[in-house]
């Protein structure tokens, strides 16, 4: 698990691919961050927070503001549908 302080910009990052195996563009792309509070936070394509690196490479830029473990969800729809986890660490502020 990687580890950052509060206020970092952490880059969380998705491959998309078809049957085939070759990158492909999803219809949709959102990411779904679970703070440690419980709090949740949505990041669209459409409405912002979800970039376009390549065909298929997708990203989002988190900047936590809690301690804690962090958790992120890639979900698509459309050919290819994926969904794909992850998490961060992030530790407490010593200031």
């Amino acid at each position: 698990m990687s580890h950052y302080n509060i206020g970092d910009t952490i880059r969380v990052k998705a491959t998309f691919k078809d049957a085939d195996d070759a990158l492909s563009d999803p219809s949709t792309v959102t990411v779904t961050v679970y703070e440690p509070d419980g709090t949740e936070t949505d990041y669209t394509l459409t409405g912002g927070g979800v970039q376009k690196e390549s065909t298929g490479v997708y990203y989002a830029d988190i900047t936590p503001t809690q301690a804690g473990i962090h958790w992120y969800r890639f979900s698509s729809t459309g050919n290819p549908a994926l969904i794909e986890e992850a998490n961060f660490f992030v530790v407490p502020d010593s200031f």
